[in-house]
């Protein structure tokens, strides 16, 4: 059975140097602390809308393999909406960081433009309400519409809107994450002019969402399983009922438990996406 609601709750970044990544995503992207105990000499938790980013000191670690490539599988990205990319990627430019996609109006007519943090995680910035080619769920993606938007101007800051994961089976994927843990179903935005058969699939998971990139063709081997040497982006957190349950699920779908300590359940899919299950309410604040 589902163990609904399940939300986006926060994003898990492997870090060399905290402070310099404080500074990345503190004075250039604007996120702010999440509670007056979020920074410590090993982790720090910033506040992203209605969801967080975890900061997290490795030493001597590298990317275990990860790369930028969407045809590889496990996790691709970290999503923030803004109101205005473009304005954005002006203001990236002055602060020296280069793009790995350019501002541009992908398919479903949002725009967005991606560049990489100081460790090598991949970043999107996207703007706009996205216009599924395939609707699965015309009700849950017109009420996605009142969620909070960003502001203008430089009340502009970034809010988690979602992560992105490859999978190798699509049904798959989606009987274990819409089937099996509840998220909903909003709809596709299929690539026609893509060889290899590109679909981008999304489930609604509160107010965030989990973007699926899914290919006609097997995709690259997913990296290394993360442990305490992984830079980069490292964990996907969820927060749902029964954290027991929700890792049943997973592991009942080909996935397998993850050798990572914290709070919650820790578990790999599949595809390699480590995910950690919280119980609904949980906040570093009280319980970190």
């Amino acid at each position: 059975m589902p163990t609904a609601p399940v939300e986006l709750h926060h994003v898990e970044i492997g870090v060399r140097d905290l402070a310099r990544s404080l500074e990345f995503h503190v004075d250039v992207l604007g996120l702010s602390p999440a509670h007056q105990r979020s920074w410590g000499p090993r982790e720090a938790w910033l506040s992203a809308g209605s969801g967080l980013l975890r900061l997290v000191r490795v030493e001597d670690g590298d990317l275990g393999g990860w790369t930028s490539v969407n045809h590889q599988a496990g996790f691709r990205h970290v999503g923030f909406t803004v109101a205005d990319v473009d304005a954005w990627a002006q203001r990236l430019s002055r602060s020296g960081v280069e793009f790995v996609i350019a501002p541009m109006t992908a398919l479903g007519g949002v725009r967005i433009v991606f560049f990489s943090d100081p460790d090598g995680a991949l970043v999107e910035l996207v703007a706009g309400e996205l216009r599924h080619t395939d609707v699965w769920d015309a009700d849950l993606v017109a009420a996605r519409v009142t969620h909070p938007v960003p502001g203008d101007g430089e009340d502009d800051t970034p809010v988690l809107d979602h992560a992105a994961t490859t999978v190798r089976d699509l049904d798959e994927a989606l009987s274990t994450y819409a089937d099996g843990l509840g998220l909903g179903r909003l709809g596709q935005v299929p690539h026609p002019g893509d060889e290899r058969g590109y679909v981008r699939s999304y489930l609604a998971a509160g107010p965030g969402v989990l973007e699926v990139f899914s290919y006609a063709v097997d995709p690259l081997p997913a990296a290394a399983d993360v442990d305490v040497h992984r830079l980069g982006l490292r964990v996907l957190a969820l927060t749902c009922p029964d954290p027991d349950a929700a890792s049943r699920v997973v592991t009942g779908h080909g996935g397998r438990p993850s050798a990572l300590s914290g709070p919650g359940r820790h578990v790999v899919d599949r595809d390699g996406l480590t995910l950690r299950f919280l119980p609904a309410g949980w906040s570093p604040a009280v319980h970190g």
